[in-house]
């Protein structure tokens, strides 16, 4: 499967967060300090955060330029319709 380039960055991060999750329940086999489990757990979410953040900035562009270029108001109407309801449903 091709991947545009936008999305190429974000296909590296995912595959990165994988292995890391991965080593994560590695750690939670070989029974590591919860200390150490929690902490790489968290790099885990913070890498998931950035990329969440990443993919909401590119629709957010995109939508953004149909609403400031499309003269269609239904459509100019629709795109800030489905960027309230990705607010809503992901912050």
């Amino acid at each position: 499967m091709k991947v545009n380039a936008q999305y190429s960055s974000l296909v590296s991060r995912m595959r990165s967060v994988k292995g890391h999750l991965s080593s994560v329940a590695d750690m939670v086999e070989n029974r590591e300090e919860p200390e150490k489990i929690l902490h790489q757990l968290n790099a885990v979410q913070c890498a998931l955060h950035k990329m969440r953040c990443e993919i909401l900035l590119q629709r957010v562009s995109a939508s953004l330029n149909v609403i400031l270029s499309d003269k269609c108001p239904e459509k100019t109407a629709s795109e800030i319709n489905r960027l309230l309801h990705l607010y809503r449903t992901h912050t």
